[in-house]
């Protein structure tokens, strides 16, 4: 897979999964059913990781894109 897409894959799934475990209310993520039978200390710990995944994915987007930047820049030159 390209690694473009696949940043942005990322960044999109695990931004909306960390956002919903980490600011969705405890009572509304068990209303939906998705507990995982886990307590509600263990969902905020899966979407803190999840949108730490979410940011470097970010990061990696944005570094890829400097470098395409500045490799034109160069090229123009």
């Amino acid at each position: 897979m390209n690694p473009k897409i696949r940043d942005w894959v990322v960044l999109i799934v695990f931004g909306i999964a960390g956002s919903f475990y980490m600011f969705l209310p405890a009572k509304m993520v068990k209303s939906l059913g998705l507990t995982l039978g886990l307590r509600h200390n263990d969902h905020v710990m899966i979407g803190i990781i999840a949108l730490i995944l979410a940011v470097a994915a970010l990061y990696g987007i944005v570094i890829r894109s400097i470098e395409n930047s500045s490799a034109l820049k160069k090229k123009k030159k």
